[in-house]
């Protein structure tokens, strides 16, 4: 088999904010339960993501271009569920075991690697983000580390309009690899 990975909707922040909001969540978990919701904490995670799409028509502009998808999002009742304090804490210990320089640099150094994102996706930093990741596994030593942005897309780049052209990139780059 090849192993391969194709990561999308992801970002590169910096130690501090990840301790700084790993700390945050962790005295929330101790205070009301790591399986309790806290506005506060969820605020922190995303309150930030919509201000580049101000005026903003709902909370979660920055999921999507399409009105209509983020409509579908809203009216989904699998979709927009509070997440638990736990959940932010333990994301962002995986996003401090991922940006961590060693950890990456002891990944099998021949696996593809995909980056993909909407170039507007604020989780990704509207791409600086994930242009930090992608130089993070160039630097590790990867081999083989590609990086796809697509111009206007948000974070939710399967579900966007031109999703058939994100889908034959996808297919185009899986068949390349296997």
């Amino acid at each position: 088999t090849v192993d391969a990975a194709i990561i999308m909707g992801t970002g590169h922040q910096s130690p501090a904010i990840v301790a700084g909001g790993r700390a945050i969540a962790k005295a929330a978990g101790k205070r009301h339960g790591f399986k309790a919701h806290s506005p506060r904490v969820e605020a922190l995670a995303f309150g930030a993501y919509n201000k580049a799409f101000a005026p903003n028509r709902t909370e979660v502009d920055w999921l999507s271009a399409s009105d209509n998808n983020v409509d579908a999002y809203i009216a989904d009742p699998l979709c927009g569920q509070k997440a638990s304090i736990g959940l932010f804490y333990e994301m962002l210990g995986g996003i401090r075991f991922i940006s961590t320089p060693k950890n990456v640099a002891s990944m099998n150094r021949n696996t593809p690697i995909l980056f993909i994102s909407g170039d507007r996706d604020p989780v990704g930093e509207m791409g600086k983000g994930v242009k930090r990741a992608y130089e993070a596994f160039r630097r590790a030593g990867m081999r083989d580390v590609e990086l796809k942005l697509y111009k206007g897309l948000r974070h939710e780049i399967l579900n966007e309009d031109c999703r058939a052209v994100v889908y034959n990139d996808l297919w185009s780059w899986i068949e390349k690899h296997l």
